[in-house]
């Protein structure tokens, strides 16, 4: 990375988040400062972190790898209020990585141990542990108690779902009209509360199950590898339950299955974690600014099925990926709005299914499987490399489009695969011209069909044709090398547009060329008639042969010999001097014809100019040589020996030579990539 797109990023945040963020944005070349009064120690709602079959594939991309010996794989998922149990054994041939449990405090080693790694590609993240007293989201700066100013390019709000950044923006997680679950979560040995698992079923791994107390609280219970105990977790609607504290009818006042729900959570005492989260709108920017928001403070999610983790590291993962690759600075506000457009609608989803789930609203009969196989298959790294593709691609409406197109725009003689064009000056040519007389009569059957707006521009039975055989070398966008090219072409030919504008130019009724890649760019985005052909071209001392084929099938000779170099003229020969470039006629069929419909209109179908005058590639002729003598040699053969072009070879065979009134070999630089090209009306 370039140190012009190289950011200072400050992340603010003791959360998981906010080490996953940091090793993200390292991973992607920036500069981190990471300001966390404490990394090391767990602050979740369990000392248990889900890492999703997904998540894991995104830490994966971001070079955070999890050995298997750390985690406990998710053996079962059991739903008893829909009766349903799903093998994750199962499941798991659908996924490329499994779903497992792995201790805070063990992730949050591994990516200490990432962010403090320092390579050629990334620098070492500096931890800040100085509380911050001071937040300026504007001038992105933020000072430290002990009176540091530190300012960066961006600042990312990884503090968790009561984020001060989130507050500094002058957004409020706190709605009086929001939907609000408690949660309060616990560990209890399975004496005390029986879930009835057989632990032959779970040796080794772990098991989860969702149920419900007597009260209607959801409870998500999650096994310990020998069933000896459980990681439980009571949901419940907070206007239910009481306001963050969870304060409860005194004793007396209970109903049984208040005092059900007070049994299950004081079997814990006062280990028992309770949190209060309010369903609000996701945030991620603000426009024109240059700060984000990740993981909980972006949107609270309730800790449900790894839901809140796997936010937290695609929220990380989809900032790095949009924060790559910068132009400039100044493309950071646009960069931190595509962020949020990109997660927008997947977080809302995700914390819409997290409180619904919680408070009993989905579909009892439905279960929790497909919402597994929704949230599971997704990859928010490679979702939002797609994205910043087509953001970019976006931003650039001058691209050419040619199939496939799938993969963006194709690379060829008018655009790098980046979009920009090539230098053209320097790539040489070779062109030997052989120009003849021939009868008027049989050209114009080579114009388009409808030839109202084609004609000759002078009267007469005379008529003049070239064949030209070029050589192209040092073509940047053929990585330097070329091809060969031989075409035919009808000179003195004008358009007339439906405004009456008359244009004169040299009409190609077919070119053959021996390599695809400018057939396919001439045809699509030249509308230029090209067809492949093997060209063997031979230049001696005093002669150049040129030899056309398909598969073997040799149908054209041409010569030319006695060649003697000629001094060059003030000013090169051009033969369309006078004339307003090549014209052509671009037709490309409609795609599902059947033999019983009647014929659809094509696709595309209409005339095209090629301007002679190209400003951005002027051709300079090095040396020229005139030819005593040029032969040319068609030969139609039959359709099994040219199955695809006999029908064209036999029409080019059909024109007599009357005259050769001109034959030469130029050599030069500087080949036009035709660039202005225009569809003529």
């Amino acid at each position: 990375m370039n140190d012009h797109t190289r950011l200072k990023v400050l992340v603010v945040g003791s959360e998981l988040e906010a080490l996953i963020t940091a090793a993200a944005l390292q991973k992607h070349g920036h500069i981190v400062h990471l300001f966390a009064e404490d990394v090391c120690n767990a602050r979740g709602h369990s000392g248990i972190v889900h890492v999703t079959p997904n998540a894991q594939e995104v830490l994966q991309r971001l070079g955070i790898c999890i050995d298997a010996d750390i985690t406990t794989p998710i053996a079962e998922v059991e739903e008893r209020s829909s009766c349903q149990k799903i093998s994750m054994v199962d499941e798991a041939q659908i996924w490329i990585r499994p779903w497992v449990l792995v201790q805070e405090t063990q992730l949050r080693r591994i990516l200490l141990a990432q962010i403090s790694t320092e390579t050629e590609s990334m620098v070492k993240v500096e931890i800040n542990t100085a509380e911050i007293r001071e937040l300026n989201l504007e001038e992105t700066t933020l000072t430290t108690n002990n009176g540091i100013l530190i300012s960066g390019d961006v600042i990312i709000g990884a503090d968790g779902t009561r984020s001060p950044v989130r507050i500094k923006s002058g957004e409020r997680f706190d709605d009086e009209n929001a939907t609000a679950v408690c949660i309060a979560q616990a560990r209890i040995d399975k004496d005390q509360f029986n879930l009835h698992i057989d632990p032959q079923q779970s040796r080794g791994s772990s098991q989860i199950v969702i149920g419900s107390d007597c009260n209607g609280s959801r409870l998500v219970a999650v096994t310990a590898p020998d069933s000896s105990c459980y990681d439980l977790v009571s949901l419940r609607g907070a206007e239910v339950v009481g306001n963050v504290g969870f304060d409860l009818p005194e004793r007396s006042k209970r109903t049984e299955a208040s005092e059900q729900r007070t049994d299950i959570m004081d079997m814990a005492g006062s280990s028992v974690k309770r949190e209060q989260l309010s369903r609000t709108i996701p945030l991620f920017t603000h426009t024109g600014t240059s700060w984000a928001l990740v993981g909980g403070a972006s949107c609270p999610i309730v800790p449900l099925l790894g839901l809140d983790t796997s936010h937290a590291i695609e929220d990380a993962a989809a900032l790095a990926v949009v924060l790559s690759d910068l132009d400039s600075r100044n493309d950071i506000p646009d960069r931190l709005q595509l962020y949020g457009s990109i997660r927008q609608d997947r977080v809302t989803e995700m914390q819409e299914f997290s409180f619904d789930f919680s408070l009993g609203m989905t579909p009892s009969d439905v279960g929790i499987k497909p919402y597994l196989s929704k949230f599971f298959s997704h990859n928010e790294y490679d979702h939002t490399v797609q994205r910043l593709r087509s953001y970019k691609w976006s931003l650039r409406p001058d691209l050419y489009w040619r199939m496939p197109v799938d993969f963006g725009p194709l690379p060829g003689p008018r655009q790098r695969h980046n979009g920009d064009g090539f230098t053209a000056q320097h790539s040489s040519f070779r062109s030997a011209i052989v120009r003849f007389k021939t009868e008027r009569s049989l050209l114009p059957n080579l114009l388009p069909l409808d030839r109202r707006n084609f004609r000759f521009g002078t009267a007469g039975t005379v008529a003049y044709a070239s064949f030209m055989q070029h050589t192209f070398s040092n073509l940047d966008w053929l990585g330097g090398g070329g091809y060969h090219l031989l075409g035919f072409y009808i000179h003195g030919v004008e358009h007339v547009s439906s405004s009456g504008e008359v244009l004169t130019g040299t009409y190609i009724p077919v070119l053959f060329e021996s390599l695809a890649d400018p057939i396919l760019s001439g045809r699509e985005e030249l509308g230029m008639a090209k067809l492949f052909a093997s060209i063997d071209v031979h230049r001696r001392a005093e002669s150049l042969s040129a030899n056309a084929s398909w598969q073997g099938a040799v149908w054209g000779n041409f010569a030319w010999t006695g060649l003697k170099e000629l001094d060059l003229p003030e000013e090169a020969p051009s033969a369309a001097k006078a004339e307003d470039g090549v014209l052509c006629y671009k037709v490309m069929p409609r795609v599902g014809k059947r033999s019983d419909e009647p014929a659809q209109p094509p696709d595309a179908d209409y005339p095209v100019l090629i301007p002679s005058v190209d400003k951005s590639c002027k051709p300079i002729i090095d040396r020229m040589w005139k030819a005593r003598d040029a032969t040319v040699h068609l030969d139609k053969l039959d359709w099994q020996a040219l199955p695809t072009m006999h029908h064209i070879i036999e029409r080019l065979q059909e024109l007599p030579i009357l005259e050769v009134v001109d034959a030469r070999v130029l050599e030069g630089r500087g080949v036009s990539s035709a660039p202005l090209t225009r569809v003529i009306d």
